[in-house]
């Protein structure tokens, strides 16, 4: 008897191993299939769709040697994103096993198909949960609520899960839909804090950073619990997604889910983080290639940007939308700040200067222009290149640069598309990352955090702010000139090397066109310039050295352009990430700039003057050495922006 018992439980043994190793060797092929489709540039969705079949296939093959035919009277339920049928390749397998009479935990064969599954190497997550134990936690937890809103059947007894459905609906979702929207909106506002509160973090996760799949996710919960829909081509249908957004929608998430894979087919296990390390490699398999001005993987991390900034401004905006429609007020903005933008969104302005002056009135009545009730405004179609070189243009730029939170209004106009078509350059700088272990974030939000702390010193209590704060008051009449040069200073940045040299020109150009006063330009130009040699000065130069200051004083020629470089120089590289500007720092800072002023208070002389003749015979020097790329005249006029000092050495 003993010997037959054993030879049993060798038999079961072998049996086990057997589907072990059958259902290992499937979720393999699986998953390479996957990755072979992914560098194939196979669509993302068909990609998490399929997957998610093979692991439905491999779960009930499981299921049914492991019950033998005889079903159970509990559900087995898929949940979250496998109940979503979306998938990755290391995503949790999420399962609930839900009863309404037997515990399924006292089933010998669900801990046995439990364990094979962890076997298999599956992320698996379970629970055993009767309805009512099910819909009690769906009343206190936001997490589990929306697990359930995804949730399907996977195998068993149908009848637990038909129970749960309606008890979920009934007591956890339709008591009070405005409640679960106001919960959801900010649970989404804490999730956004959490991973960054920016969409332009260096090393994004795929999943919860804003303007990724959790958002995406935040969209279609409402869309099931409100709309009754569970598509985004249903919201199309019914009018609740405009065709763009619809359209825009799908492809980000397509591109998504196919960075998503390829970074779990890397890691080999479960982790959303687009890190660094292996940002390039993705960026290769995505199918982008190194140009003669930016790596492959600026180009694709511009391209992620892009996709989440779409993701981002239409969930929110449907978001907004969705809450205005069931009388629910946002805590961020106030309703009559949401009904003001929406009126200047809708309204046709004749010229874009127009635009801007009713922009500028919201600015002025201290609406907060954070949340946008639209996911895209489209410009008319009949403002031309001229209507934006127009003196209207121009006093209306020059009100809003001068006037409190102006950074603020920048990241409206650049969130609506607007800042793009008033300066093309600024197109480029939008996603573009700076692929280095010193920047944090893309060119565009630099430059937006720049401007916004260089306004906070107005009102900074910081004492180690003291010279910062007063060098902004003394020229507080000169703001529209340092918020142009902030927004100007990284303008040449995704063209190759010398970007502040670039930069100069580009602004120059641009601010020209525009018809700017000759003080307007020259100051913006001499910024821009310059915007990183006080830094270079101060932090790789012996500040002790008295030629220091006086090489400084030579450059800026007066306190007013110094006073100026100082406080862009602070906010350049305060917004290079959130360590950037130390104490250490801001003290040498601080000490070039007190010991230049001094010089220029003193007006101490420290090198002769450069005389024509010998500019001219420099001039012909370097034209010879380029070989007739430039013409004299155009090189000296790049020299006379040298310091005389310079030159002569």
């Amino acid at each position: 008897m003993a010997w037959a018992a054993g030879r049993r439980e060798r038999e079961c043994s072998l049996l086990y191993r057997g589907l072990v190793e059958s259902l290992k060797k499937k979720i393999q092929e699986a998953r390479n299939l996957i990755v072979e489709w992914n560098r194939q540039g196979v669509g993302g969705w068909f990609q998490v769709i399929t997957y998610t079949q093979k692991i439905d296939q491999i779960l009930r093959e499981l299921f049914k040697a492991i019950f033998q035919g005889s079903y159970p009277d509990y559900s087995i339920v898929a949940l979250g994103g496998y109940g979503r049928r979306e998938l990755n390749l290391q995503s949790d397998v999420d399962l609930m096993f839900l009863y309404t009479r037997d515990h399924p935990e006292r089933d010998e064969r669900v801990f046995a198909g439990i364990q094979c599954l962890w076997d298999l190497g599956l992320q698996i997550g379970h629970c055993y949960r009767s309805v009512e134990e099910a819909t009690a936690m769906a009343l206190e937890d936001m997490t589990v609520k929306t697990s359930y809103i995804d949730s399907r059947l996977l195998g068993g007894s149908l009848n637990p899960f038909v129970s749960f459905s309606r008890a979920v609906e009934r007591e956890a979702i339709s008591p009070n839909r405005e409640a679960f929207l106001e919960e959801l909106y900010h649970w989404t506002v804490e999730r956004h804090a959490k991973f960054g509160s920016t969409m332009y973090l260096l090393e994004p996760n795929v999943k919860e950073s804003p303007g990724n799949l959790r958002d995406i996710h935040t969209v279609m919960w409402v869309a099931k619990t409100f709309y009754r829909v569970a598509s985004f081509k249903d919201l199309k249908r019914r009018g609740l997604l405009t065709p763009l957004e619809y359209e825009t929608l799908e492809r980000a998430l397509d591109f998504i889910w196919r960075v998503r894979n390829d970074i779990h087919a890397m890691r080999k296990r479960k982790n959303d983080v687009l890190s660094l390390d292996i940002q390039p490699e993705v960026a290769l398999h995505m199918g982008f290639r190194d140009t003669r001005k930016l790596l492959a993987v600026e180009h694709f991390m511009r391209d992620y940007y892009s996709r989440v900034r779409d993701i981002r401004r239409i969930s929110r905006a449907f978001i907004l939308r969705t809450m205005e429609e069931v009388g629910l007020k946002p805590q961020i903005s106030p309703p009559a700040d949401i009904d003001l933008i929406r009126d200047v969104l809708e309204r046709t302005f004749p010229t874009p200067a127009l635009f801007l002056q009713e922009v500028h009135g919201l600015q002025e009545k201290g609406v907060d222009l954070s949340d946008i009730p639209r996911g895209f405004w489209v410009p008319p179609l009949h403002w031309r290149v001229e209507n934006f070189n127009s003196p209207g243009v121009r006093e209306a730029l020059i009100q809003i640069f001068s006037s409190p939170k102006s950074h603020q209004v920048l990241r409206f106009l650049h969130e609506i598309g607007f800042l793009e078509r008033l300066f093309p350059p600024w197109e480029r700088l939008t996603g573009l990352m700076q692929y280095d272990l010193y920047h944090r974030y893309t060119v565009d939000e630099h430059t937006l955090m720049a401007i916004q702390y260089a306004e906070e010193l107005e009102e900074d209590p910081n004492p180690q702010h003291a010279y910062l704060r007063e060098a902004f008051l003394r020229h507080r009449d000169k703001k529209h000139l340092l918020i142009m040069a902030i927004l100007f200073h990284d303008i040449g940045k995704g063209m190759g090397g010398g970007h502040a040299l670039r930069g100069a020109r580009m602004a120059t150009n641009i601010l020209e066109e525009m018809g700017f006063s000759e003080e307007i330009v020259d100051a913006v130009q001499f910024l821009v310039r310059h915007h990183t040699t006080m830094t270079q000065m101060a932090l790789r130069r012996d500040s002790t050295d008295p030629r220091v200051a006086m090489e400084l004083a030579d450059i800026c020629k007066d306190i007013e352009r110094l006073d100026l470089l100082y406080i862009l120089t602070y906010a350049d590289l305060r917004a290079v990430g959130p360590d950037v500007w130390t104490e250490w720092k801001g003290a040498l800072v601080l000490d070039l700039y007190l010991k230049t002023r001094e010089v220029l208070e003193k007006g101490i002389t420290i090198t002769p003057k450069m005389d024509e003749e010998t500019l001219h015979m420099i001039a012909q020097e370097l034209q010879h050495h380029l070989k007739g790329r430039f013409t004299s005249v155009e090189i000296e006029e790049e020299l006379h922006q040298f310091p005389d000092r310079y030159l002569l050495q």
